[in-house]
């Protein structure tokens, strides 16, 4: 396939990571991968110590050409999905969950910034309907070194 640059972009997630506030018992380890063959979907697989058992879940970014529109598909192992739209921003990516009719409907939207080689900030915010979003925590995500 034909390299695109909206597609590239996508490498900003590539790699290993952990989240640098995130308590080392819980050895939180997020790993970002081409699907293979393409070069159109980045898959990460996470895995972490929830309170009494191990969690692990899926996220895949994509970029949906027809309309500009980066995507995102969460899907963890306790059966939540989540599904965000999304578009660059300086050194970044923010996606969010789109607004729909209902006044009361619960949204999301996180920003992802680059702030060094191996090391990105995460914003998580809430907002209800379209009301005004509220801060919901910043993490750092940090990469891992790959042992060769």
């Amino acid at each position: 396939m034909t390299p695109s640059a909206p597609h590239e972009a996508l490498t900003f997630f590539e790699g290993v990571w952990t989240i640098e506030e995130q308590p080392a018992e819980q050895q939180f380890v997020e790993a970002c991968a081409w699907l293979t063959a393409g070069r159109r979907h980045m898959v990460c697989r996470s895995t972490w110590r929830g309170a009494t058992e191990p969690r692990e879940g899926v996220s895949i970014f994509s970029y949906r050409a027809e309309d500009s529109t980066y995507l995102y598909y969460g899907l963890r192992a306790g059966g939540a999905v989540e599904a965000l739209e999304g578009r660059r921003v300086p050194d970044g990516f923010q996606f969010w969950t789109p607004l729909r009719s209902e006044p009361d409907q619960e949204r999301t939207r996180v920003t992802m910034t680059r702030i060094g080689p191996q090391r990105f900030r995460f914003v998580a915010e809430s907002a209800v309907g379209d009301g005004p979003w509220q801060p919901e925590g910043t993490e750092h995500y940090v990469g891992v070194p790959r042992i060769p």
